[in-house]
């Protein structure tokens, strides 16, 4: 088929193969211009060009008169480096019928549609973006779980490192079922000073304990639990008594409230060895 470049009027010869590569668009090789072959068509060669043509018992254009006209180079698509498929001017081609024509216009309009309908279709990428924020939220649910996780475990260490975050900490063992105590570091208690005698020496058995307890900790602990062991002269325990702290602190002593950082109290209780061969003892703190 034939087409004429609407810039030059240069006529080309082209092919349905070359006018698929771009939907029909090519560039004219004569000046450089791109048109649509398409509706450029026509259906002869002026009639000078065509009186110089070498004539054919088959009434086509000779394969001679081809060759003088330039060999026909390639089409490129589009999208190669090249813009658009090149045309070189012919002298003369084969026609080709209307009914041919409009069967690839429609091929063509047919192929337009199908691009049209691609690039309105929705991106793949964004559907999986969008069904990655269902892993987002569960995985910051994840993370938020396993902070109040560690909050609730080592809640009385967050309570002692940051007090500002007592009530939260408290609220939060609300709903959990525990308890915010005070920290209960045992290495940094100390007995400095003790005594077991007996409160009247008429009365050998009844005996009272005394000893000065100290807290090295720059934060408040619980009071420890004591354990007092009778021993005799063999140092072999012959008894042996767990103290808590309501036995041995002073009336009317808030347990509850703690052993006062860097400070040191002093303790006593009483016992009865109910005539027990005792004549030594051991003592030593500890948290249950």
């Amino acid at each position: 088929m034939l087409t004429r470049c609407p810039s030059c009027q240069t006529t080309f010869r082209v092919t349905t193969e070359q006018l698929k590569v771009r939907l029909g668009k090519v560039r004219c090789g004569s000046c450089q211009q791109v048109f649509n072959a398409l509706e450029a068509l026509v259906d002869a060669l002026p009639d000078a060009a065509a009186n110089n043509l070498p004539a054919e018992s088959n009434g086509t254009a000779s394969s001679r008169a081809i060759e003088q006209s330039g060999a026909e180079r390639g089409f490129h698509s589009l999208l190669s480096k090249e813009d658009v498929p090149d045309t070189v001017p012919v002298e003369s081609a084969p026609q080709i019928d209307a009914a041919s024509i409009d069967a690839l216009k429609d091929y063509l309009g047919t192929l337009g549609a199908a691009a049209d309908e691609h690039e309105l279709s929705p991106s793949p990428v964004k559907v999986i973006i969008s069904r990655r924020w269902p892993w987002v939220a569960a995985s910051f649910l994840a993370i938020v779980v396993l902070f109040l996780q560690i909050a609730t475990y080592y809640r009385v260490e967050f309570a002692v490192l940051v007090p500002e975050a007592r009530p939260s900490l408290d609220l939060l063992c609300e709903i959990s079922g525990c308890t915010v105590d005070l920290p209960s570091k045992i290495e940094l208690l100390s007995i400095e000073a003790s005594d077991l005698h007996p409160i009247d020496p008429a009365i050998p058995t009844h005996l009272e304990f005394t000893a000065t307890l100290r807290n090295r900790a720059p934060f408040a602990q619980s009071w420890p639990h004591m354990e007092l062991t009778l021993t005799d002269t063999a140092d072999s325990a012959v008894a042996r008594r767990v103290i808590p702290p309501a036995d041995y602190l002073p009336k009317g002593r808030d347990v509850a409230s703690g052993f006062s950082n860097q400070s040191d109290s002093v303790i006593s209780f009483h016992l009865t060895t109910d005539g027990l061969p005792a004549s030594g003892y051991r003592v030593y703190l500890f948290y249950p």
